[in-house]
């Protein structure tokens, strides 16, 4: 009897390990063919934009620049979220890790119109891009990112960005 009530009290908890262990990321998988895609987590919550090609009025889409400075640029706007992401690297010139640190530099930037804040890196509150493929040719960038933004009025309040991914196509 007590072996009964024993595996009676296993299977809930089994159960419950099961399905965390189970649990989908729901991040797009990171690809490298111009997909023109972006997503992370931006505070533990799924936040991904894909390219939008017929958006009226502005609409909600990924902006790239890449010019001939090795100036690179992109943006995510989820108005769904109302969250805008986007970091700048001044001079990416090949694959590599570069650091994400202050304004003046190569920096990453949330902007939430929930609450109307800027969050930005900072030299105490960093992130880094990993730059996993650089096709000139093709016209395609792709790479992972993550960083700690804080709220330009209020340092102490941050946004922590992870598992980012992007994979887009600049003209």
């Amino acid at each position: 009897m007590k072996n009964k009530l024993k595996i009676l009290l296993i299977i809930p908890f089994l159960s419950m390990l099961l399905a965390a262990s189970c649990k989908k990321d729901d991040l797009p998988k990171a690809t490298q063919s111009g997909a023109n895609t972006m997503a992370a987590k931006v505070d533990g919550k799924v936040w991904q934009k894909k390219a939008c090609t017929s958006c009226i009025g502005g609409g909600s889409a990924l902006e790239i620049n890449y010019d001939d400075r090795n100036f690179f640029g992109v943006s995510g706007q989820n108005r769904d979220q109302n969250i805008l992401v986007t970091f700048v690297i001044t001079s990416l010139k090949s694959t590599r890790t570069y650091e994400l640190t202050s304004q003046n530099l190569n920096y990453a930037q949330i902007y939430s119109s929930n609450d109307h804040k800027t969050y930005y890196t900072s030299t105490s509150n960093t992130g880094q891009v990993n730059i996993t493929k650089l096709d000139l040719e093709n016209h395609i960038i792709s790479g992972t990112f993550n960083f700690t933004a804080e709220d330009e009025n209020n340092p102490a309040n941050t946004i922590k960005v992870t598992d980012g991914r992007f994979d887009v196509k600049f003209r």
